[in-house]
């Protein structure tokens, strides 16, 4: 009895001094950063580099412009403007708009040495940003920097608004065609090609609110929204020469018929398993959501999240990300007042971190899981942690 009693303790202290001694504060920021708006933080396969999106002061013709910025073995963050070589761009005439946001919008793989990022610019202007992997730090203006698409098609009107990427393609919807969806090439095939996948064919009727395909481009999740109906899709997607890609429509069961869905999200590392966010007035009027973590479609599990409810928050993914190196899925836990406390769902249970940030806006994980990216609310700032294992 004895010996029981010490097991279950240590296992206890051990609990504790894990979720309670992971993070280190490594870097900050800095002049760059500190008292601006901040948003959409995003992760380069390297784990060094990453973009965000900051707001400008008065707005002007950019509401936001996207920086990119790499943490060294120092800890300090050099950086770099996100888009820099516009004259294509401003060429071509695909509709003027007075303001209009710079975006990151994914991030892929090159080849071994190499990443690159695609980023919405003026007239929603699909970018690529060449960037050699850490330690190098360079963008070339002249041959680094080129459009997705030099001729687009007449058929894509309006801005690119959800986006999703698999290992090596980049799909997205545009806003003014919001029962499509458009896909690229490969990253090899030199992501210079738009298709369209053909979702018109299955009359979905509800607009698409989210989307999300698996690292290796066999399954999509498709979530539709309005304000009255949502609907779940799940496809398999089939690749080769003169074969329909979209097959087997099937009808994701709602977890919670109660609420309405806008979210959706696909574990990298397990094409069975996915979040579903939902909500209903209630939950809106709070910032919060209910996320349903979902295997083989059967609710693995089930718990409340902070969300955002700013005007640009269809451009924010939800405030949740898979742990890239175990089933630990981390997110926003509301607290009282405007707190909120990095969590973390352990497959029973939620456990709250040690970040000692109550004020978090956003937060993206590194790809090899050891660096948090945090950008926060009043004070607005940018914090990297480091994640002890």
């Amino acid at each position: 009895m004895h010996n029981k009693k010490l097991v279950i303790y240590s296992l206890i202290i051990f609990n504790v001094l894990f979720s309670q001694s992971k993070f280190d504060l490594l870097s900050t920021g800095g002049a760059k950063i500190l008292g601006n708006i901040c948003q959409n933080p995003a992760w380069g396969l390297d784990s060094h580099t990453f973009t965000i999106e900051m707001f400008n002061d008065g707005y002007g013709d950019k509401v936001t412009s996207l920086f990119v910025g790499m943490i060294n073995d120092e800890h300090k963050i050099l950086w770099h403007d996100g888009l820099m070589n516009l004259s294509s761009s401003n060429k071509r005439k695909r509709g003027r708009t007075n303001r209009y946001y710079q975006r990151g919008i994914g991030w892929l793989n090159e080849d071994s040495s190499s990443q690159l990022y695609l980023a919405l610019s003026k007239n929603y202007d699909i970018r690529k940003v060449y960037l050699d992997k850490y330690p190098d730090f360079y963008i070339s203006v002249e041959d680094d920097e080129e459009p997705l698409l030099e001729n687009p098609p007449n058929f894509l009107r309006g801005e690119p608004a959800y986006f999703t990427t698999s290992n090596n393609r980049f799909y997205f919807v545009s806003r003014s065609s919001d029962n499509e969806i458009f896909y690229t090439n490969t990253v090899d095939e030199g992501l210079d090609n738009l298709y369209i996948l053909g979702l018109e064919d299955f009359n979905l009727e509800i607009p698409i609110k989210s989307i999300s395909v698996s690292s290796d481009n066999s399954e999509l999740l498709v979530v539709t929204y309005n304000e009255a109906l949502s609907e779940i899709y799940n496809f398999d997607l089939k690749w080769g020469a003169g074969k329909k890609i979209l097959n087997n429509l099937e009808s994701v069961k709602k977890p919670d018929e109660n609420l309405m869905y806008f979210d959706c999200m696909r574990d990298p590392s397990n094409n069975n398993r996915y979040v579903l966010i939902g909500s209903d007035k209630e939950l809106d009027d709070n910032s919060t959501a209910y996320a349903f973590v979902m295997n083989n479609n059967e609710v693995e599990g089930k718990f409340l999240m902070y969300r955002h409810k700013e005007e640009s928050a269809h451009y924010i993914e939800p405030v949740i990300q898979f742990y890239p190196n175990s089933n630990l899925i981390y997110f926003l836990n509301p607290k009282e007042g405007n707190e909120k406390i990095l969590s973390y769902w352990d497959g029973e249970k939620v456990v709250e971190t040690n970040m000692d940030l109550k004020n978090i806006r956003d937060f993206k994980i590194s790809p090899d899981g050891e660096k948090f990216l945090v950008v926060t609310f009043k004070p607005e700032d940018l914090y990297v942690y480091s994640l002890k294992k």
